[in-house]
């Protein structure tokens, strides 16, 4: 459904059932003021002219948001510059990679200065280099500019604990959860674990003053490996880490590590949706 909903936003499709409201404004009976002050993008972009260059491209579709050839001749070459396509900008785009592409549609995408951006799996047909370059361009290019929300839609949970501070989890055409994704890790994330490297004491000594920990064996004079499950706001690990340190022990590195979002978003799915 996630292709469904952003076309539903977009105005591009109707709903069957409901009503849908973008900016406070009618889905359906607003459709042309809404879509002048949104961009979008989906994974399989057919919308340009595979014999015209990227700065012609994006001086057609200039002209078509109502831009002057000077004013819009700026914004382009601005755009350019901002997805990095600067150095390719000159070429025909049929020659393009499918990375610069996808680069290009967002540039296009954001020629209004749109107030709602809408990625729909932008990097779904990209490989693993360049989705990685698409999501630093979107995290570093738009969301830190903060001139415009950015509905991204995914599969693909890592983008979305990379990307997204809020969320929105759809399951068989239901909307099992939406909010911020700490408060979603916290009801359905269980505990993460944490990993202390502690030098100076023996792992007898480490047992009793991180009780529940799993304390790796080792070598006289080297390093323990001291695993522990963190409490509530963290006072299991900070209370293990003061004992330690008060009983001449010194912790050379903590690492902690999250549930994946792909295990948390499964207890949701299968807890049946939010959890009061």
């Amino acid at each position: 459904g996630k292709t469904v909903l952003t076309k539903l936003i977009a105005t591009l499709t109707e709903p069957s059932a409901g009503r849908v409201e973008v900016f406070g404004l009618d889905a359906v009976r607003d459709a042309r003021a809404i879509r002048g002050r949104l961009g979008m993008t989906t994974a399989d972009e057919r919308c340009f002219y595979w014999r015209l260059t990227p700065r012609q491209n994006l001086h057609f579709y200039a002209r078509l948001y109502g831009w002057d050839r000077r004013s819009g001749s700026r914004r382009v070459d601005d755009l350019l510059a901002r997805v990095d396509l600067t150095g390719n900008a000159d070429r025909p785009y049929r020659t393009l990679s499918a990375g610069n592409r996808q680069r290009l549609a967002l540039a296009r995408a954001l020629l209004p200065d749109p107030e709602l951006l809408l990625l729909d799996e932008p990097t779904s047909r990209l490989d693993p280099e360049a989705a990685a370059r698409l999501r630093a361009l979107v995290r570093d290019r738009v969301l830190a500019d903060r001139r415009c929300a950015v509905l991204y839609a995914t599969h693909d949970l890592a983008e979305v604990d990379e990307l997204c501070t809020r969320v929105a989890v759809l399951h068989q055409g239901r909307c099992l959860w939406s909010g911020d994704v700490a408060t979603l890790r916290a009801r359905f994330g269980g505990e993460a674990e944490t990993t202390l490297t502690v030098r100076g004491l023996t792992a007898a000594q480490v047992a009793p003053l991180a009780r529940g920990a799993h304390v790796a064996p080792s070598a006289p004079g080297a390093t323990l490996a001291v695993r522990l499950v963190a409490g509530p706001g963290g006072v299991a690990l900070a209370s293990a880490i003061a004992a330690i340190v008060a009983n001449g022990g010194e912790i050379v590195a903590c690492q902690t590590e999250r549930v994946p979002l792909q295990l948390v978003c499964a207890a949701l799915i299968a807890a049946g949706g939010t959890r009061a």
